[in-house]
Parts: C-alpha cells; structure tokens; sequence
C-alpha cells in the first residue's frame, strides 16, 4: 500500500474498538459474542466496508473484583489478535493496543515489527500507561501516580521508536530503563507505525499531542460547538506547542435496535 489506511482521503475516520472481547454494554441475548470466528467475520465486513481501523482493547483483567467468570475478563490478547486480523482483511488498519508497564520495550518493538510485516504495513499501535490496580496487582507492579506514568510511558515509546529507526546498536540509561547494545530487526516496513493514546486529563492530552499521531479523546457534554471547541484546542496544542498535526479520534458505543426506547433496556 502507498501510504497507511489511517492517512487515507477520507476526513471522516471509521473504525471498530475493543472487538477482541466478549465484554459489552449491554446484556441483550444477541450481543456479540467476541469468539474468534465473529471477530474474523467483524474484521471481513469492516474491511469490505472501507473502514480504516480494527482496534482491540488490552485487558488483563476485568472490572469486578472476586468474579471469576465474569465477561470483561475474557479478551483476546491484543498482538497475536491483530496477527490473525492482518491475514484475515485486505486493506483495514490493524491495531494492538499496549500497556506499557506490563511489558519491555525490546518486546514490543519486535511484536509491532513483525505484525506490521505481515499486515503489509496496515499495523498502528494504541499504547496506555495503564491505570486497572487489578491488573497491576496481578502483574506484581506498582501503578506509578498519574503524572509519573507518563513519564514512564514517554521513556518507553522513545526507547520503541528507536529501536524502529536505529541503523546501529546502542545503549540506554534512563530513569526507568538500563539496556546494553540494543537492536530490533525488522523494523516496520516504513520505519515506524502510527501511534494512538487515549489522552483525556490535562496531562495525557498533552502527552498524545507530543507524541502520538492520533489523540482518543472523550467529548463531553452533547453541544456540538464545544465538541468542536474540545477538538481545535487540541489539534492547536499540538501545532502550536510541538509543530505538528494529530488526528482526533473519540469513541461512541452504539447499540442497534427499532426504537431508543428498546436500546435504553438493553444497557
């Protein structure tokens, strides 16, 4: 493909989100069911479509505590998913979705390599600084404060886009990371691959203007003038405190019935 789906003609951007999991806002018999052929099947209409994203949600953990079985713990892991999405579409952008502490930069940087590689270069990735104490209970790490995550979270991406780019080993010492000699082969197929992060407080929006080419935000309120308000401020952050253009992304869960009335019984 001559350039990435994501910076396609279309203003308007299209894509599904969090499709790798059984977990849902509503409770209806017909949901989706998030097993593996649905989400191949999800990814083939998308595709056909002319959608330009296919995002999975990373979750290690669900939100209720002392619940085995209950759904949001069920979630397909992000990068193996997009592997098989990537073989599955033709033309769709592919995402994993990271969290940073959870795992090395070296490992990432080689995962997101090898999925682009396989995609064609179709691959982007939507990392997260995490925030799940569940899950960070689990992995046996502390949750940094909300400043310090992203500092960590800067750390990291630097050190990932590096290792994309390098034309050399080298080595890094930083507040967070201690590497010897380092290197990632193959690097993405157009020497790195777009950046999503979900920036919603002061501080994550200015760390996704800073370093990310999409910012997910959320729109609050329901006046379109201060969505679009929300919106310039933020691509005017970014051009005009670190000269560059960010696409603006949000999400909105839709739940498909005849009538409002029979969606509102279904959350």
């Amino acid at each position: 493909m001559s350039i990435h789906p994501l910076f396609g003609p279309n203003r308007l951007k299209l894509g599904l989100f969090c499709m790798n999991t059984l977990s849902a806002l509503t409770t209806a018999p017909d949901m989706f069911a998030g097993d593996w052929d649905a989400c191949v099947r999800l990814a083939s209409m998308a595709d056909d479509a002319g959608l330009e994203a296919f995002v999975p949600i990373a979750r290690w953990k669900g939100y209720v505590d002392d619940a085995f079985d209950h759904p949001s713990n069920a979630v397909f892991e992000p990068f193996t998913f997009a592997a098989g999405i990537a073989q599955a579409t033709r033309r769709i952008g592919v995402f994993a979705t990271t969290h940073a502490p959870t795992v090395h930069p070296l490992i990432v940087a080689k995962q997101a390599a090898t999925v682009d590689h396989i995609s064609q270069g179709r691959f982007a990735m939507n990392v997260v600084g995490g925030w799940n104490r569940r899950e960070f209970d689990m992995f046996g790490i502390d949750l940094l404060d909300h400043e310090d995550r992203y500092v960590y979270l800067a750390e990291w991406l630097d050190i990932v886009r590096r290792l994309w780019s390098a034309d050399a080993e080298f080595d890094v010492e930083s507040a967070h990371f201690k590497m010897k000699r380092a290197l990632s082969r193959p690097q993405p197929m157009r020497g790195a691959v777009p950046i999503m992060n979900a920036g919603f407080s002061p501080t994550g929006m200015r760390f996704a203007a800073a370093n990310s080419d999409i910012g997910l935000i959320g729109l609050f309120g329901s006046d379109e003038a201060a969505w679009a308000e929300q919106i310039g401020q933020y691509k005017a952050l970014a051009r005009e405190q670190f000269g560059k253009e960010i696409q603006v992304w949000t999400n909105a869960p839709t739940i498909l019935r005849d009538s409002d009335g029979d969606a509102d019984l279904l959350y």
